[in-house]
């Protein structure tokens, strides 16, 4: 009886899930769509979206929950891909803006080398 219980209380919530996840998965792709991203991995999730909308509208919660939950990933899947190329390239060019100030520290380092005098000592 418990059990028959909680599997309807897991099925009963199933719309609510579908609706927010189908938010959510939304909301994603209007980011991506915001930000120009445009991956394999904003077009399926694209089409599990799809997928998940013609489920939902056939009243098929479970199934809809699913695909929208797999829409939901791939559209993070995109931006955390996004986010890692922008990084890399931040990174790169920090890493060549240090090898740049390294080369004029030693520039500097050697110029004022050739130009120092050279100092006696004195016994003051």
């Amino acid at each position: 009886m418990v059990l028959l219980l909680g599997l309807a209380a897991c099925a009963s919530s199933y719309p609510a899930l579908t609706s927010a996840t189908s938010n959510s998965a939304a909301a994603l792709a209007a980011y991506c769509e915001g930000i120009g991203l445009k991956s394999t991995w904003t077009e399926s999730g694209r089409q599990l979206y799809l997928e998940g909308e013609k489920l939902a509208a056939d009243d098929q919660e479970k199934e809809a929950y699913a695909k929208f939950d797999l829409a939901v990933l791939h559209y993070r899947l995109a931006i955390a891909n996004h986010e890692y190329t922008l990084s890399q390239r931040k990174l790169e060019q920090a890493l060549t803006r240090l090898a740049d100030a390294d080369k004029k520290i030693n520039y500097y380092n050697n110029l004022l080398k050739k130009l120092k005098l050279p100092i006696e000592e004195t016994n003051l």
